[in-house]
């Protein structure tokens, strides 16, 4: 009953079929095929999922209502899309060469900056062969 639902929405199952393998050649090997579509299409949304329980909180959602599960699952995402577009912004940034500027401003109005930025440049700006490293 599932898996006629299933067809008559037009959702595939991934992996092989169950039963007895096909003795048809062809049909096996075009099953390979999409399996392994689909294995590579998981692992990065896997991945981001992974990352999400490691650095954005996502696997310690303990709460009780549904509404606030939810919630916190959309703070957990939109944290870690920030982060991205932050990644993207960065690099944008010194490619253009505007981010030495900016942050050579920053540590002359604010001292107190210039003790944090010193310690953060360290963990995010790794270079290799004069090319920036981010996140």
């Amino acid at each position: 009953q599932n898996i006629k639902y299933c067809k008559e929405l037009g959702i595939r199952f991934s992996g092989p079929p169950l039963g007895r393998p096909s003795k048809d050649v062809a049909k096996t090997k075009k099953n390979a095929k999409q399996t392994y579509k689909d294995e590579v299409d998981r692992i990065p949304i896997e991945g981001k999922f992974g990352q999400c329980k490691r650095r954005f909180g996502l696997g310690r959602i303990m709460a009780k209502l549904a509404q606030t599960s939810a919630s916190m699952i959309s703070l957990s995402l939109l944290v870690a899309n920030l982060e991205k577009v932050l990644c993207a912004f960065i690099l944008y940034l010194n490619i253009r060469g505007l981010l030495a500027d900016l942050l050579h401003y920053f540590q002359e109005k604010h001292a107190t900056f210039k003790c944090n930025i010193n310690a953060t440049l360290k963990i995010l700006f790794l270079t290799k062969n004069k090319r920036p490293v981010f996140c």
